[in-house]
């Protein structure tokens, strides 16, 4: 799974790696939500892509950055690929 950082608001996050932001972006909650109903899809790896930390103010575009990354290698648990212990 990729999640591209562009997908978030820029009022979020402000330090986003392409040239051109969208407005009405998803916020964390809602990114964090869909993380959730990816639960029972099989996931192998994960990555965060355009983020841009050079570009923010501050720095809740890479804080944001990596709670989206922890969120997908919490999802990887749930894997049905995984063994049953």
């Amino acid at each position: 799974m990729s999640f591209y950082i562009n997908s978030l608001d820029p009022a979020v996050a402000p330090g986003l790696g392409a040239g051109t932001p969208q407005a009405v972006g998803l916020s964390t909650r809602e990114a964090m939500k869909l993380f959730q109903g990816f639960k029972v899809l099989n996931f192998v790896e994960g990555d965060i892509v355009e983020v841009a930390p050079a570009y923010c103010p501050t720095t809740n575009t890479a804080q944001y950055g990596a709670q989206m990354l922890f969120e997908i290698l919490s999802l990887m648990q749930f894997s049905p690929s995984l063994p049953s212990k």
